[in-house]
Parts: structure tokens; sequence; C-alpha cells
């Protein structure tokens, strides 16, 4: 599914640490991911908290042969949902904010600062409703 949404939309995308760790249960989004590279898509991770903490996460998911950049909040002083984590992000996959799409699964920090940002947003829900979060 990602995969075909990707590919519909074209440009860049960053991502959560937390959603992956979710989503990547799955091997079908590995599929997803490789497929959207393929395609000509820029994937980056934007993730809140300890440098040393996603890092594991990132390596433990076997993530990285799927991306193209990751920003860790502690490691760059900013944090979601503060503008300046996604410009650099963007800045690292060489596009625009404009040109991109965040996905997510928190309403705040990825969805409502990715679209402050600029960029177009896929909230994960994970079966949640908005307004209870």
């Amino acid at each position: 599914m990602l995969a075909h949404i990707l590919s519909v939309l074209g440009g860049c995308a960053l991502t959560s640490c937390r959603f992956w760790g979710d989503a990547l249960s799955d091997h079908l989004h590995f599929t997803a991911l490789g497929e959207a590279r393929a395609a000509g898509w820029r994937i980056g991770i934007v993730t809140n908290g300890a440098t040393a903490q996603q890092t594991l996460k990132i390596e433990h998911l076997g993530i990285e042969p799927y991306v193209d950049c990751v920003v860790i909040s502690e490691a760059v002083g900013v944090k979601k949902p503060e503008v300046g984590t996604f410009r650099l992000a963007a800045r690292k996959l060489g596009g625009e904010l404009t040109d991109g799409w965040m996905v997510g699964d928190h309403p705040i920090a990825d969805i409502s600062g990715g679209r402050t940002a600029g960029s177009k947003t896929g909230w994960v829900s994970h079966g949640q409703v908005w307004s209870h979060l």
C-alpha cells in the first residue's frame, strides 16, 4: 500500500521512527520502501528522542538500507513539531518541504508539524480517532 501511495505522489517522504517501529513487523513494508526508492523517492526518518536509543531502534529494524537520511532530535537540537526539524530533513534529502510528505502516527508532532512546515501529510491512525488523541 505505501509503495502505491508513494508512486502516485512522487517526491520525497519523511516519516517518524515510532511509526516504522510498528509498521515494519510486516516484510511487505520493506518491499514498499524498496519500490518507493526504486521509483526515485528519497526517504528520511525524522524522530524525537535520545540519539543512542533512536539509533539502536533504527539499526534493530534494519531500515537503514531503505532511507536516505535520519534526523534525530537530540542530535540536531530541534524536535518535532518545530519546523526546523523538517527543514533539516528536507535539506538532507535534497528537496523542499512543499515537495514532500510527512507520514506519521502522532497528530501533533508528525501531522501538525508537517503541515506547519508546508508538507503534505499522511496520518497512520492505528485505529484511533483524532479527537481522542
